[in-house]
């Protein structure tokens, strides 16, 4: 839009959306973490394998940035902001990484929806932590360039939310039951399955929540 980026209105807006939007990313990524509530024997070391790798992607994030701007970031707000923004998303990126890794290592079968969703928000995440460096980096001429890969790769993001992601189960209606299930199909079974016997444990508590 070519509005001047050093004017009082934009740095009121950049000030009150970054915070909320690094929140909502968080959010999303405690969600993905979250949903994977299937009955596979690694869920309690999927979650702590997350966790650590949450920890240390924000740790290391953090000692990089204080080592890089060591008396800047008491003086500048604005820096201050968006070192702490890159911290959070560092440690999401790392954790969704490192859960991945230990559910692949233990073949678990895991929703279509769910490798989609991780795969989308993995990518758009890295292209924010990547600009955000960029513009505390000393190399100022790239940022221009860099904001714009940014803006292309969330209309990417968005695009692929919209068209791939699937209802819930789907993937159950082309599975016939003489036949051996693939694995998106397999983590559907089993969700499907566990859900149905949640409902039939305590159909009142359920009725409740809807």
């Amino acid at each position: 839009m070519r509005w001047d980026y050093h004017s009082y209105g934009y740095e009121w807006i950049w000030a009150a959306s970054s915070p909320a939007w690094t929140v909502l990313l968080a959010g999303a990524t405690v969600e993905l973490s979250r949903g994977l509530r299937q009955p596979f024997p690694q869920e309690i070391g999927n979650r702590i394998t997350a966790l650590f790798g949450f920890l240390i992607g924000m740790s290391v994030t953090a000692v990089a940035s204080m080592l890089t701007h060591p008396q800047a970031i008491l003086r500048s707000s604005v820096l201050f902001t968006i070192i702490t923004r890159r911290c959070i998303l560092s440690g999401c990126i790392l954790g969704i990484l490192a859960q991945g890794a230990y559910l692949f290592i233990g073949e678990a079968p895991l929703m279509a929806n769910w490798r989609l969703h991780r795969r989308t928000l993995l990518t758009y995440m890295t292209a924010t932590v990547i600009a955000s460096f960029a513009a505390t980096s000393k190399h100022r001429q790239y940022v221009p360039w860099i904001n714009l890969l940014r803006g292309i790769s969330l209309f990417g993001c968005v695009s692929v939310w919209i068209t791939g992601l699937r209802p819930v189960f789907s993937h159950l209606d082309s599975w016939v039951p003489s036949e051996m299930p693939n694995d998106a199909q397999l983590a559907e079974l089993l969700v499907f399955n566990r859900r149905q016997a949640t409902r039939r444990r305590s159909p009142h508590r359920l009725e409740g929540l809807g």
